[in-house]
Formats: structure tokens, sequence, C-alpha cells
């Protein structure tokens, strides 16, 4: 069971590890995918009876221990996921399970009870954004990851009404570790799709593009450098054609350019403390050269 209570976690803690020693054949290597608790894993990899390779292993779904893990920590508010799975991602073989893409159908069926928005495609990059793990972002983040996210998230919004991916984008997410991890992801000449955007709470709808996401993490930075970090990444996706300079922010449904975002992103608005308007005028340049 899925015991939180502190009294009687070890108790269960030692039934498992004792009753998966009596009935369950180690050679299988399934062990972890049964493990609902972190306590559960921790207590396997220190018992001696996993095979080497039990971490990278999968079940009849294809999905590794890994992942599995991963899946239960985002479902989870428990601490102790962190520093399991980062013991995981030590053991052999499991460096392709860092950027593993599950089949989302078969995800939900393993995971009836929680909604799609849930079920991740890419479970290890959903920790390491919900950790801010910039190290763990490094090794996840590729345009395979990516390009599942992007249609994850269209499916998932095209079949429900996904209130926190209307309100998110992986722009964004990424870019709360910091302007450098989002640096080093555009570094790797990694693309990021248009069609990843992000609703605002305000009254007017607006929608944030790529450019527009950079501008409201930049917003919410103190570090005037870090602030001037963001900028020239939202100058890097202009110029690689990350985002429509005729569409940067949509607002009641109507898009709007630099102008219109620049008025969107003031303080006193919906960006509090908001940016700068100097903030655009490196990415006004970009645009008067006709990119």
């Amino acid at each position: 069971p899925d015991a939180d209570d502190d009294i009687s976690k070890p108790a269960w803690v030692d039934c498992f590890v004792t009753f998966t020693k009596l009935v369950a054949s180690p050679a299988e290597g399934k062990l972890l995918h049964v493990a609902v608790m972190p306590e559960y894993v921790s207590a396997l990899l220190e018992s001696g009876i996993l095979p080497a390779n039990a971490a990278a292993s999968c079940d009849a779904d294809g999905i590794s221990a890994v992942a599995t893990c991963a899946q239960r920590s985002l479902f989870s508010s428990k601490p102790q996921w962190q520093p399991v799975l980062h013991r995981l991602l030590r053991e052999p073989g499991t460096e392709a399970t860092v950027t593993e893409v599950l089949n989302v159908a078969h995800a939900r069926a393993i995971w009836p009870h929680h909604t799609a928005d849930e079920v991740w495609p890419c479970p290890v990059l959903g920790v390491a954004l919900k950790w801010k793990d910039s190290q763990l972002l490094g090794r996840c983040l590729t345009q395979s990851t990516i390009d599942a996210y992007n249609a994850w998230k269209l499916q998932t919004l095209e079949e429900s009404d996904a209130w926190l991916l209307h309100h998110t984008s992986l722009i964004y997410t990424i870019s709360r570790s910091g302007a450098a991890t989002m640096e080093a992801a555009l570094e790797k000449g990694l693309r990021f799709s248009r069609s990843d955007t992000l609703m605002c709470h305000d009254h007017a709808s607006t929608i944030l593009g790529p450019v527009g996401s950079l501008a409201l993490a930049a917003s919410e930075c103190a570090d005037q450098d870090e602030q001037a970090s963001f900028g020239r990444l939202a100058v890097l996706l202009l110029e690689r054609g990350m985002d429509d300079p005729q569409a940067l922010v949509f607002q009641n449904g109507v898009p709007g350019g630099m102008e219109a975002l620049a008025a969107a992103s003031a303080p006193g608005g919906y960006f509090a403390p908001g940016l700068p308007f100097a903030w655009f005028e490196q990415l006004r340049e970009c645009l008067a050269k006709g990119m």
C-alpha cells in the first residue's frame, strides 16, 4: 500500500521487501515496477535481490522502471522521490530512460485514476521540470521529448479542458529553471513549437507564444542580468523562426506584434512588476533587419 503515516511506513517497507524476496523472481527484474512508494524503491535497491539491469528493465507495455517511478513521482508530493529517481538514473543501462517517450494510450490505461494531463509522455522530463532540476533537464531535453510534449499537449487539450496545460508552455516552464537552462537548449539546436502557447489569467484572455513566454519569465526575475539574458534568447527565437512577429500575443482573439506584447508587458499590467520598455529594443532591432 501507499502508506503515508510515519508510524506504519517502516513496517510496510519491511513487509514489502520480505514478501518480494519470498515470492518474486529477481531474474524477472520487474520488482521496481510494483514499488509504489519511494521507500519501497530504496529498500529494493539496498536489498541486493535485484538484477543489474533492473532499473532499465521494461514491463509488458515497454515502460522502464525509471519511467514508471518518474511517473509516480509526478503524481506525488513526496520529496523522497527526487533522490530515489536520481539514484535509479545512476544504475547500469539507464542512459536511454532519461529521454524515454511513452505510448500515452498505454500509460493512461495503466494509471486510469489520473487525468490525461497528469500522465506525461516523457516522465523524466516532467519531473525535471517539476523539480526545476537544470542538470537533469540538460539530459532529457531532446527534440524527441520536445515533440512528444507538443503532440501530447495538443491531443490532451483537444480531448479535455486541461486547465494547467492551457496556462503554461514548455518554454516558460524550462525558463523557470533559469535563463542558462533555456540557453543550453537553444545552443543544442533544439526547436520549440509556435503552437505551444500560454494563456494568462487576465481580463483580455491574453495568449503568449514562445517570445511572450520568455518575456513573462523575464518579468519574474529580480536580477537585471537574468532579464537581459532572456531578451537575447527571445531574439534567437525570432531569428530561428520559432515565433510569428505578427502574432507574438493574442488578446481577445486578436493577434498583435512587438508593440502589443510590449504594452502587455508594461509595469502595472499582467506582467507585474513588468518589463522596462528598453527590454524590447534588441527585439525591435532584430525585426527591423527584416528577419
